[in-house]
């Protein structure tokens, strides 16, 4: 008798229970029956998903958890129903994984397994709404703070275009970080899937009518009729009228509420969404009512807040705006945060977490400081309410940035970790909200009819910027969306912010010369708007982009916006600052050293002291002055001073503190103290950033340049071939190839050696259309051909090739006085006396000699020093 396969027995024990073999609750059904019995089964797999297990159906589907192995995560997958249109589902689950929102279960991913289409996503560890609202310690406080957090999301939804359609208990989940989560979307948007917002009552047909609860669907959706947002609003009311009526009671100003959001006409609900969320904001407990509220916050200080007023009065109402903060971050955040990334396995993420945690901590706890000491200051009348608004206002944006860059740490993977860090120095410096003259502003605000829209897109244009920095999929293309709907208001100010926005974004992918026009636009509005300090920021930025593309160029109005920026406020130097350091960028790529030296100057004359995000992006201005002053101790100075700003902000660990580390290294002049420092920072970027392949290749070349200076060809020999096992991109190939030749040289290969070097010459000639880094690589293969033909004792063609390395090489270090450019050229010029014919040097090599010998004697390298007087003496 033959054995026959566990499978077959499945299918034929299953074949009468589920007719159709390929549904996939019946294999993942057969998955576990085979586990049970015979220890092993298939996995069952949904694209590149691996489907675990069922966890309930709803919402025109069936939810199943799984596996993203590829970014090793459990995730949730949403398969729905068969039946629509494939297609549009297919975009519509697509236009869904763009909705980024805290209160908002990401989309991951969208695809179709056979006809059907699926939906992947967060898998959220906690409990619903209904059972965090049963519990019996909740507070009616409790419950209003959840909901309200569900009611963000979902205004997010419509301002998105989506209508969710089946907004119930079940459907929000408070998950164990204490953030309310809406869940199971249905697929309810309508023609092009434009990106404005939908309008309060504006009808969008729907592919399914009839899905919904009825316990809390509207009259309108029971009927069949067109959904509207106004729907969602009556299916959120009625859950929150449901949970308050559990405990008792409802309050009177509660009660109001929920009967005009559950009003039979749509037309008698409130126009919107954030209507209701400021409805829920006017707790009369309280004396923190800010009008006209949701989620955060005006994007200008000119759009003021009303703060209301109870009959209650004491310093505990000061107190209150700690519950502001405790749905985005709390002990409890702290504490599971530092579980999940110890949880990512990563040497990075466990020395990270402890960092990350301390500056959300910090950050939160001078949040409710500055929120409780503007509060006391308007009790006392120290602070009129005109300033008290702006004050709000001011940390209403702050709270947005807060709760941004907190989803992005608790969301980030192993492999974005250190760009999620990163976004921690975005957030906004708290001292501003309470600088009266940083609050003040003679802009004008935005006219009524669009003040509403211009506060929505500043929140939204705050949260894009700070996922931007951290590299989110997807916000480039929510910042172009964004520019669009500025447009449509007409505000001139606001149209300036998104394509400010805009032009982050294309710069953020290295895509500098589309951000030219973004940013040149945004320029001129925003001084016809009046915000000079926009203004100055964002021809910056412009002034960056088109001179990296140009070497050098700079755009017209230069002077003009520099005059500017010198009138701008105490407040804005950050601005002033940023223009500096990129002129001065832009002045060092077209060789005119001495302006670049001023800029410079300049530049860390107002970044010093700075705090928010422009502190951190303004910490390399230190360095680029060191690339243009001749004093090594001053050099030496800046270098610690941009390491001690960068590990403040982002730890010891993070790349930009270890590049921080490098760049000072390089910085030194002697050749040995420069070896030192960079050993352990190459070794530390290997261990803990082993991703880092363009950063570790430039690292372990200039370490295997040093130890062959030093005669160290065992260290050598280890640096290069690191180098070459960083998977650096093809971008970097010229550093590449003289790694591998290197390689193959330090090997016993010399003429595999010269032919790596001589196809890298031969590729980049001429070298007047190469870049200036592409020329350092060029003259380091000429070097290493003239070492090679020296061993080989062709000494006229070693002397060729040196004076061809002297000749490319010099140029660049007459605009670049870092010294890892400027020792390549004492290399070429102490080579080329080396090889010199016997006797008297020549008025040019006397000339090299003496300039390598005034180096070595700076840098206080004694056998060079020796050497060099003795080729001087003949």
């Amino acid at each position: 008798m033959h054995e026959v396969a566990p499978d077959v027995v499945l299918d034929e024990s299953l074949r009468d229970a589920r007719p159709d073999p390929d549904d996939l609750a019946a294999q993942v059904a057969r998955a576990k029956i085979a586990t049970a019995l015979f220890g092993a089964a298939p996995e069952v797999k949904l694209g590149r998903y691996t489907v675990e297990s069922r966890l309930g159906g709803g919402g025109g589907g069936v939810v199943f958890a799984g596996y993203d192995p590829e970014l090793s995560r459990r995730v949730a997958i949403k398969l729905l129903h068969a039946g629509g249109d494939r297609d549009h589902m297919l975009a519509e689950g697509q236009a869904l994984a763009r909705l980024s929102h805290p209160n908002i279960v990401p989309v991951h991913d969208a695809g179709v397994a056979g006809d059907q289409v699926y939906v992947v996503m967060e898998l959220v560890e906690g409990e619903t709404l209904r059972a965090y609202c049963s519990a019996p310690d909740r507070s009616t406080r409790d419950i209003v703070r959840a909901y309200r957090q569900a009611g963000e999301g979902l205004a997010e939804a419509h301002r998105a275009g989506f209508v969710h359609r089946d907004i119930k208990p079940d459907n929000l989940l408070v998950g164990r970080d204490g953030r309310v989560r809406i869940v199971d979307f249905g697929l309810a948007r309508s023609g092009e899937m434009s990106s404005a917002p939908a309008a309060p009552h504006a009808p969008i047909e729907v592919t399914h009518a009839g899905i919904g609860t009825p316990r809390y669907m509207a009259p309108e959706q029971a009927r069949g009729e067109a959904i509207t947002p106004a729907a969602d609003q009556y299916a959120f009311c009625a859950s929150l009228a449901e949970a308050l009526g559990a405990r008792g009671p409802v309050p009177r100003w509660l009660d109001a509420i929920v009967t005009r959001g559950t009003a039979p006409d749509p037309t008698a609900r409130f126009p919107s969404m954030e209507a209701v969320l400021a409805a829920l904001a006017r707790d009369p407990a309280s004396r923190w009512r800010v009008r006209g509220l949701v989620a955060g916050v005006v994007a200008l200080a000119a759009v003021a807040f009303l703060a209301g007023r109870s009959d209650h009065d004491g310093a505990t109402s000061c107190e209150l705006g700690a519950e502001e903060l405790a749905s985005i971050w709390s002990a409890t955040s702290a504490t599971d945060l530092r579980a999940r990334l110890a949880a990512l396995g990563t040497p990075y993420a466990r020395e990270a977490a402890p960092h990350i945690a301390r500056v959300l901590d910090g950050y939160a706890e001078s949040w409710r400081r500055g929120h409780r000491d503007a509060c006391v200051a308007h009790r006392d009348g120290a602070q009129s309410a005109s300033l008290f608004d702006r004050r709000v206002a001011c940390l209403s944006r702050a709270k947005v940035a807060f709760a941004t860059v907190a989803d992005i740490v608790r969301t980030a993977r192993a492999d974005t970790l250190d760009e999620a860090l990163a976004a921690t120095g975005e957030l906004p410096d708290l001292a501003r909200c309470a600088d009266a003259g940083a609050l003040v502003t003679s802009v004008r605000p935005p006219p009524p009819p669009v003040a509403t829209a211009v506060e929505e897109l500043g929140h939204e244009l705050a949260a894009l910027e700070i996922e931007i920095r951290a590299a989110r999929p997807g916000a480039r293309a929510r910042a172009t969306a964004a520019v669009e709907r500025a447009r449509a208001t007409g505000y001139d100010l606001i149209v300036a912010r998104a394509l400010r926005v805009a032009g982050l974004a294309a710069l953020a992918v290295y895509a500098r010369e589309a951000a030219i026009a973004p940013l040149a636009e945004a320029t001129t509005l925003a001084l016809t708007a009046g915000d000079h300090a926009l203004a100055v920021d964002a021809f910056a930025r412009r002034v960056f982009a088109e001179s990296t593309l140009s070497r050098g160029s700079q755009p017209a109005g230069a002077e003009l916006v520099a005059a500017i920026a010198a009138g701008l406020p105490p407040a804005e130097r950050g601005a002033r600052a940023l223009l500096d350091n990129n002129l001065g960028a832009a002045a060092l790529a077209a060789g005119r050293q001495d302006d670049a030296r001023a800029a410079f100057e300049r530049a860390l004359a107002n970044a010093r002291d700075l705090r928010g995000p422009l502190s951190l992006e303004l910490a390399h201005a230190r360095t680029n002055l060191a690339l243009v002053i001749a004093d090594p101790r001053r050099r030496a100075a800046l270098a610690r001073e941009r390491i001690e700003l960068v590990e403040s902000a982002l730890g010891d660990s993070h790349p930009l503190a270890i590049g921080a580390r490098i760049s000072a290294a390089l910085l030194e002049t002697h050749s040995d103290r420069s070896r030192s420092a960079l050993a352990p920072a190459c070794a530390q970027l290997v261990a803990i950033h082993p991703d880092h392949g363009y950063e570790i290749l430039e690292c372990e070349l200039e370490l295997g340049l040093l130890a062959l200076d030093a005669g160290d060809t065992t260290t050598a020999r280890a640096a290069f071939g690191a180098a070459l096992g960083t998977g650096a991109s093809t971008a970097s190939s010229s550093q590449l190839d003289v790694a591998r030749g290197y390689a193959a040289l330090l090997d016993g290969d010399a003429d595999r050696a010269d032919a790596h070097f001589a196809e890298l010459v031969a590729r980049h000639q001429p070298l007047t259309s190469a870049r200036w880094w592409t020329v350092i690589s060029v003259g380091d293969a000429l070097h290493a051909r003239g070492w090679i033909a020296e061993a080989a004792g062709r000494i006229a063609e070693a002397r060729a090739s040196y004076d061809a390395a002297h000749a490319a090489v010099e140029p660049i270090v007459a605009a670049h006085q870092s010294p890892h450019y400027a020792r390549r050229l004492v290399r070429a010029r102490r080579a080329l006396v080396r090889v010199a014919p016997s006797g008297p040097l020549s008025p040019a090599l006397r000339a090299h000699a003496e300039a390598a010998l005034a180096w070595y004697r700076e840098a206080d390298e004694h056998d060079r020093i020796e050497e060099l007087e003795r080729a001087l003496a003949r």
